[in-house]
């Protein structure tokens, strides 16, 4: 033990975390740190946040500009596979992801 009452190995075993923490999140930030079960529930609150215009900016464009989008996609190679990036709830691809099922696009 030491002055803390801390089992020394305990100690060595959080400073090793702690320096592996900050080695990674020198040049990113992997999203195992942020994005568990209540970082997405906070993550979705903050969406619906009116000062929050990223969303319905977004939500806006999926909305009007579906075809237009599937147009774009489908035009190199016919079928293509389609990945949503970032953490989402579908809340915005939904409305491309409905307009492509409805044309019978050949995607995953």
């Amino acid at each position: 033990m030491n002055s803390t009452n801390c089992p020394v190995n305990a100690l060595a075993q959080t400073d090793t975390l702690l320096k592996k923490f900050r080695e990674e999140v020198q040049k990113r930030l992997p999203s195992k740190y942020f994005y568990d079960k209540t970082g997405d529930m906070l993550f979705q609150q903050i969406m619906a946040c009116p000062e929050y215009y990223l969303t319905n900016c977004e939500l806006e464009k999926f909305q009007s500009k579906a075809a237009e989008l599937a147009k774009i996609l489908t035009s190199v190679n016919g079928a293509f596979n389609l990945i949503e990036l970032g953490a989402g709830d579908a809340t915005k691809s939904q409305y491309l992801l409905r307009y492509l099922a409805d044309q019978q696009a050949g995607f995953t």
